[in-house]
C-alpha cells in the first residue's frame, strides 16, 4: 500500500506522520483491495480538516473529517474510511 501525507496551510511534522501511519495500518486488514492512499491535513481558521482518498481495485473511497485538532480529525476519518471499505468489501463478496 503506498501512502502519500499532505498538508494545505499546515505543516506536516514527524509526529503527525507517525500518528497517521499508525492509523493507517488499522485498514492493513483491507491491504489485499488496497492499491494507494492519499491524506491531505488542512488548516482552517477555526477547524482543523483531514481528507482521504483510497484507491481499491474496482473504486476511489473518499472522506473528509474536521475536528478542533488534527489527530481527532484523523481520528474521525480513520472511522469513516473503515466503514466504506467493510461496505466495499462486502458488496465485492456478495457478487461472487
Amino acid at each position: 500500500m503506498k501512502i502519500n501525507i499532505n498538508g494545505k496551510n499546515c505543516e506536516i511534522n514527524d509526529s503527525l506522520k507517525e500518528y497517521t501511519n499508525k492509523k493507517l495500518r488499522k485498514l492493513e486488514a483491507y491491504s489485499e483491495i488496497i492499491i494507494s492512499t492519499n491524506i491531505t491535513y488542512e488548516n482552517d481558521k477555526i477547524n482543523q480538516k483531514a481528507e482521504g482518498h483510497i484507491h481499491v481495485h474496482g473504486a476511489e473511497i473518499h472522506a473528509k473529517a474536521q475536528h478542533e485538532t488534527l489527530h481527532g480529525a484523523m481520528d474521525s476519518l480513520i472511522d469513516k474510511l473503515i466503514k466504506q471499505l467493510v461496505k466495499h468489501k462486502e458488496k465485492n463478496v456478495d457478487r461472487r
